[in-house]
């Protein structure tokens, strides 16, 4: 669930014009954070609007902006304020990680900013100063209980997105760093492990084809064997866990086509890279020729060859720009014996004639 500021008694101008006027106030270094946007949405009823900040945003800075829209709603005593928020992590030592809260908002007056845990113990929030650095930082201390108000589920309508403060590109380079310092560095690590998989995955493809296999497969196949995949995966999904079908197909199809890369690499690009050095030769007959390139540039050639020694079999073999090698020619294979005793193809040549 992401993190959630409801707007009660306003109306949708009323409610734009002060959000506009508390963000332009706004500055990152002091008072936003990593907050550089807000997006305002309509809910079903016309005086109840959503809020939510930035994705950048830190779930501190979010209860920052709690404080920000006590001051900035502080004129209008018929209008409501309600939020919920998660801590990923608690540099106070006093708060429930990983468990969503509920926002009890106060007035300037009073300050009896609070969060609730759903267990209904109440989390009084203060401003206090660091003893040791001397900055401003938040106090939580437990105090008695409270009502938890169950996270709400409403369908939004985006309205409005407001910039907070000067926008730059210096400031949204300066977020962007900060969010990746933060938990942002475990998504792009992610994303380099998920895009060393998908690389791996594709040589293991070529290795596949270039390993001596008494059969060959449609160009075809593969796809469809990933998609159907996806389309299982996501079935069972909506059967186990009730989640909509085209949101689970569009993850679980990569998933799958990742899984099954992974699969490839370690049968047969482990069985080439840690393979016997030693040549094994072989002869077979060239039954496709493949010539792929741009125009005006030398193309690469990739052939299908039927190999029937030593074994039979097909393999297809990528030979670059080396266009020497036409249908129907005999041609002599260089194999490899790979760790699990497969064939894997390094090159084809010219079979000399016998004499």
């Amino acid at each position: 669930m992401k993190n959630l500021i409801l707007i009660h008694g306003a109306s949708q101008q009323s409610v734009e014009k002060t959000l506009r006027e508390m963000a332009k106030e706004m500055d990152m270094d002091y008072e936003s954070g990593d907050i550089t946007s807000l997006r305002l949405f309509a809910t079903r009823k016309a005086t109840t609007f959503a809020l939510r900040p930035n994705r950048l945003c830190s779930e501190w800075d979010f209860v920052g902006l709690c404080y920000r829209l006590i001051y900035a709603f502080d004129t209008k005593p018929q209008l409501r304020l309600e939020a919920w928020f998660r801590p990923e992590e608690d540099y106070t030592g006093n708060l429930p990680c990983q468990k969503m809260l509920y926002v009890v908002f106060g007035t300037p007056a009073q300050d009896d900013f609070c969060l609730v845990d759903k267990k209904g113990n109440r989390y009084l929030m203060t401003d206090a100063v660091d003893q040791e650095s001397g900055a401003e930082c938040f106090q939580v201390v437990q105090s008695g209980t409270d009502t938890y108000q169950p996270y709400p589920k409403l369908q939004l309508t985006q309205v409005a997105t407001l910039t907070v403060g000067k926008p730059s590109r210096r400031r949204d380079f300066a977020t962007l760093w900060h969010w990746m310092a933060g938990k942002g560095i475990i998504t792009l690590l992610a994303v380099v492990v998920l895009c060393a998989l998908a690389i791996l995955g594709i040589c293991a493809a070529w290795d596949f084809s270039e390993t001596l296999l008494p059969f060959s497969l449609p160009s075809w196949l593969p796809y469809a064997v990933i998609g159907g995949a996806g389309v299982v995966l996501s079935v069972l999904c909506v059967i186990y866990k009730k989640l909509d079908f085209w949101g689970c197909l569009v993850f679980s199809t990569p998933a799958a086509a990742l899984a099954i890369g992974v699969v490839m690499t370690l049968v047969f690009s482990v069985n080439w890279w840690f393979g016997a050095p030693e040549p094994v030769y072989g002869s077979g007959v060239v039954t496709e020729v493949e010539a792929k390139g741009k125009s005006g540039e030398d193309p690469n050639y990739t052939y299908h060859v039927d190999v029937s020694i030593p074994d039979k079999g097909k393999i297809l073999i990528r030979m670059y720009h080396d266009g020497s090698c036409r249908y129907g020619d005999t041609v002599e294979v260089v194999f490899h014996r790979g760790l699990y005793g497969l064939l894997h193809a390094e090159k084809i040549e010219h079979k000399e004639p016998i004499i």
